[in-house]
Formats: structure tokens, C-alpha cells, sequence
């Protein structure tokens, strides 16, 4: 049977080891670091890439020119139904925009109707996508 103090010394040496482990550790990690700082590279930026990083980048888009899309016109605010303009414009969170530019599609696609016949066809299409 092992005594207190070969216990003891047992449990002595088991911490020196522990501590000599952290040791090593913490001074790999310091010269790893060190060379990360060392094989670091400066950023001395040219006279070409601080023009580049001054000017913002000018891309020549063209805008695609839309072909047969009707003129935006107040479609809601002066026709249709008092009832069924209210609810699409519930529909669309209060988007007026959206709701003319719904009726301006939907008055391609489905010519020579009236303006309640567009309201109740939008509303519907809103409904049905939304599966209300």
C-alpha cells in the first residue's frame, strides 16, 4: 500500500508536468505567432490602386428600354368601386404604386374591360397567391 507521502509526491509531479505542458504550448503558440507577424505582408497601395479606390466603379449599363408598358396614370385614385379599390390597396399595405402598376398590367393582358372587372381580377390574383 502507498503511503501519504508517495501520494503526495506522486500528485507533485503530476502538476510540474502539467505546468511544464503549458509551458511548451504557450511558447509554440508565441513563435507561430511571431512568424504570422513577421511573414505578414505591408499594403503600400499604388498611385493606380488609390485612383481605383477614390473614383466609385462606373459600370456603362444601359437601362433596358421596356416596350408596350402603358403610361402610369392615377388608375385608382379617380375610377372603380369606392369598396374593392380600398380592399386592394389593403391588400398592398397601403401601396398605391403597386395597386396601379397590378391594374396597368392586368389591363394589358385583358383589354377593353372595365375598371371594376380589373379591381376584382387583381384582388383575386392577390388572393389566390397569398391563398387567403
Amino acid at each position: 500500500m502507498l503511503t501519504n507521502i508517495t501520494i503526495l509526491v506522486i500528485i507533485i509531479l503530476g502538476f510540474i508536468f502539467f505546468i511544464i505542458l503549458l509551458i511548451v504550448i504557450y511558447e509554440k503558440m508565441a513563435t507561430s505567432q511571431k512568424n504570422n507577424i513577421k511573414n505578414r505582408k505591408t499594403i503600400n497601395p499604388t498611385k493606380k490602386t488609390q485612383k481605383i479606390l477614390q473614383n466609385p466603379i462606373n459600370f456603362n449599363i444601359k437601362k433596358s428600354v421596356q416596350k408596350n408598358v402603358p403610361p402610369k396614370t392615377n388608375t385608382l385614385v379617380n375610377s372603380g368601386n369606392n369598396h374593392l379599390r380600398k380592399k386592394l390597396i389593403g391588400l398592398l399595405h397601403g401601396d398605391v404604386d403597386a395597386a396601379n402598376r397590378l391594374i396597368a398590367h392586368c389591363q394589358k393582358n385583358h383589354p377593353n374591360k372595365s375598371i371594376d372587372w380589373y379591381l376584382e381580377k387583381v384582388i383575386w390574383d392577390l388572393e389566390k397567391d397569398r391563398r387567403f
